[in-house]
């Protein structure tokens, strides 16, 4: 019961889709059917011109001729009209669902998002979206084809022999033999095969991404039989999916050709003894072939069932995550910037390893400050936890003494930006990657923040200033334009992850000096590993097991920390 109810629900989701294009769906139905039942009529006057041959009746057959050509027109004009439908649905649907999905996807918590793994998402995009487009549309209206077309044959069967179409209708229960066994297992292969598709792309592109991480811990060979292995399972699955077509496939055939073989025997006993023609045998013989294709689609829509069926419920299922904003409704039309972490602890899902145990620490508006702290010990944590990409499990974090689980998320994000140790850039120009941060914002801002960040005379000497399509730049230039678009929102809090990690020593003293400067307007925090690029900053954390231990300035810290004096020391 409660899978009927999944079912319904699933087609329901589905039904949106074609909804919008009901006229079109009408139309093409139409254009369908009046094509190819004109398709028909060739083979019952291929019949009569035989007959006429041994009749010796020239003139019938120069009639029928005619009458050919102008079938021929009818049905190109409809099949013109079904094709030409036929693309602009698949095109149409595929787009919107595809849409859907992107949307649904970005909406996701960042939690949701990495249980499902972009390699699932991006199956669903490219894989899920176009195998229901294609049944709604293409394997339908095959569907309604092969109905139209057994219908019209049987009728013309009938017509010219009703014993030969009896024997014929015997065997069409049986077809269905292979389709009732193999039917089910088919669907369930499918199913596992393309949970597998979903893991290999994840793995294809977590290895491939990380390809420094692979060379640097030598896991090329341990990758490659990853690799190996999955491939291995993939290909044993496409067989076993294989040899269930091509039982499906035997049995079909089988039978039908059983049938032609008696079809055969009786048909030419009854035109030895003058009880059927030359011309009707052989238009019999063709609606006989057109009446089993009809069938066989008929058929064949079962196994292409269970494999969208596959992708519908995957569909309907990513859909059906809910995006929780829930008692997120306070806006802040204006911020100081001043962040506190009110006894913080923080698990990530699925793990029992505490990132952050009793984490307290304030961040005062308009101020710059670094926190350092071993590998793991939780410093990119804080920036999700910020974000609200996380909430903590324990605890509260606060904006200007608000509660930040109660801000509008929207709302809250617009008054933050974060700039990661490697900024993602989209493909594109110079001016298209700044508008990330604010797409209204206009050339006189953009020209500001440009000269702000010192990325002004770069751009003026480019040939097409800031239309240059974004290739390769240099470290320091890449980091400039992540920090411009990050100022472009006009954040009040500026959040740096690692910014100078791989930076020469003039582009890092140039970028914490632009650093200090801004800070005199924003809240901005800093993660580094790096301790030579934040000597001069007055307000350092040293982050520990996943709290404070100590704070200060260099010096300070330097004579009374001795995990600080440990970070030192590993860097020099």
């Amino acid at each position: 019961m409660v899978s009927e109810i999944k079912k319904i629900k699933n087609y329901k989701i589905f039904i949106k889709y074609i909804k919008p294009y009901k006229l079109r769906f009408i139309f093409l139905y139409l254009a369908t059917i009046l094509s190819n039942v004109a398709d028909l009529f060739p083979i019952y006057f291929l019949g009569k011109i035989i007959n006429y041959v041994t009749e010796g009746k020239f003139d019938g057959i120069v009639k029928i001729i005619c009458f050919l050509f102008i079938i021929f027109m009818i049905n190109s004009f409809f099949s013109i009209i079904e094709t030409y439908l036929t693309k602009w649905l698949i095109f149409r649907i595929n787009q919107d669902i595809k849409a859907d999905i992107y949307k649904k996807s970005i909406e996701l918590s960042i939690i949701d998002f990495n249980t499902l793994g972009s390699g699932h998402i991006i199956s669903l995009i490219e894989g899920d979206s176009e195998t229901i487009s294609n049944f709604f549309v293409v394997k339908i209206v095959e569907v309604v084809i092969a109905i139209i077309k057994s219908i019209v044959s049987l009728f013309f069967l009938l017509y010219l022999s009703i014993p030969l179409t009896i024997i014929a209708i015997i065997s069409f229960p049986i077809g269905f033999l292979g389709y009732v066994i193999c039917g089910k297992k088919i669907n369930i292969k499918t199913s596992l095969l393309r949970q597998l598709g979903d893991e290999l792309y994840s793995f294809l592109n977590n290895s491939l991404d990380g390809i420094k991480d692979v060379k640097a811990y030598t896991m090329e060979q341990i990758m490659y039989k990853k690799f190996k292995n999955y491939i291995k399972r993939y290909r044993e699955l496409n067989m076993e999916i294989a040899v269930l077509d091509i039982i499906v496939g035997f049995l079909n055939l089988f039978i039908s050709s059983l049938t032609e073989w008696i079809i055969i025997g009786y048909g030419t006993w009854l035109i030895i003894y003058n009880k059927f023609t030359i011309g009707s045998y052989v238009a019999f013989n063709g609606f006989l072939a057109t009446f089993f294709d009809g069938i066989k689609s008929i058929l064949n829509i079962n196994l292409v069932y269970q494999t969208v069926i596959a992708s519908i419920d995957r569909i309907s299922n990513f859909f059906d995550i809910s995006i929780d904003h829930s008692n997120r409704s306070l806006m802040i039309s204006k911020i100081n910037g001043r962040i506190l972490f009110d006894k913080v602890h923080f698990t990530y899902p699925n793990t029992n390893k505490k990132i952050l145990s009793d984490f307290t620490a304030t961040f005062e508006p308009k101020s710059l400050s670094v926190i350092v702290g071993l590998n793991g010990a939780g410093k990119s944590t804080l920036f999700s936890l910020i974000e609200q990409f996380y909430l903590p499990n324990n605890g509260n974090i606060y904006i200007d003494n608000n509660n930040i689980r109660n801000i509008d998320l929207d709302n809250l994000r617009k008054n933050i930006s974060i700039v990661h140790q490697r900024p993602v850039m989209i493909n594109g120009t110079i001016k298209e990657n700044l508008l990330y941060g604010d797409i209204n914002a206009t050339i006189e801002k953009i020209n500001q923040v440009c000269e702000k960040v010192d990325l002004a005379k770069f751009i003026e000497e480019l040939p097409d200033r800031f239309d240059t399509i974004l290739e390769e730049l240099s470290g320091g230039q890449m980091k400039r334009i992540a920090i411009a678009r990050a100022l472009i929102k006009d954040p009040k809090i500026l959040l740096m992850d690692e910014i100078t990690s791989d930076l020469d020593g003039k582009n890092e003293n140039e970028i914490m000096c632009l650093l200090d400067e801004l800070s005199k307007e924003k809240t901005i925090i800093i993660i580094s590993h790096r301790i030579t690029s934040i000597t001069n900053v007055p307000n350092i954390y040293v982050l520990d097991n996943g709290h404070i231990v100590d704070s200060g300035d260099h010096e300070s810290l330097l004579k009374r920390c001795p995990i600080y004096s440990v970070l030192i020391n590993n860097q020099s």
